[in-house]
């Protein structure tokens, strides 16, 4: 590992790391006289190799007259409301990167807002699948993902996204898709500089 890459005086993260890569960057970061804190991704991965085997023509079951778009970063607000680590100005930051520079569709409403969506954060992992409540269960995630996956292959970036274990409906969601799970399990870090610590 080349020693000079990183700022060791600042706190930072580092995620999606393989496991194997710890005790390297232990030996790094302890001679850099930095406190590494370990956090284990929880999530399942799902890959989907070959988008061939989706319909092209799955449809919503809908009755608002919703139409496909790509989010906007004005939508970001909805967005960081309704994901479960948002509602902070850092994830509405993020938020706003990834709907700034990297892909995402939604279904819209008859007055232009989003009902469900998803999008692709800094992994190019498909991230933030979510469909309102009142709009569940008319088939809008699926239509999406699978439209989602399409547009993906065509633009060349691989095709997987984490789902937090325990959450079924995702989970069934992906697989119904025949999303295949992988065991993968990548290593969240977060260095803190002694010196910062005093």
């Amino acid at each position: 590992m080349e020693m000079d890459v990183i700022d060791w005086n600042h706190v930072l993260r580092l995620e999606g790391l393989q496991l194997c890569m710890e005790e390297v960057i232990q030996e790094v970061a302890s001679s850099k006289n930095v406190r590494l804190e370990c956090y284990a991704n929880t999530s399942k991965t799902f890959l989907k190799e070959q988008p061939c085997d989706l319909p092209d023509n799955l449809k919503p079951e809908s009755d608002n007259g919703g139409k496909v778009s790509f989010l906007e970063v004005h939508h970001a607000d909805v967005v960081n409301t309704a994901w479960k680590y948002g509602g902070s100005q850092g994830s509405l930051r993020f938020v706003k990167r990834c709907l700034s520079h990297l892909p995402s569709f939604c279904l819209l409403d008859v007055y232009g807002n989003p009902i469900s969506w998803m999008m692709m954060d800094q992994f190019c992992t498909i991230r933030n699948v979510y469909t309102l409540q009142k709009e569940r269960g008319k088939g809008h995630s699926k239509h999406l993902v699978a439209l989602f996956t399409h547009t993906l292959h065509h633009l060349g970036y691989p095709i997987y996204c984490h789902t937090d274990e325990g959450n079924i409906a995702a989970e069934k969601l992906f697989q119904s898709l025949k999303f295949t799970d992988i065991p993968f399990s990548p290593l969240w870090l977060r260095s803190i500089p002694l010196a910062k610590e005093k």
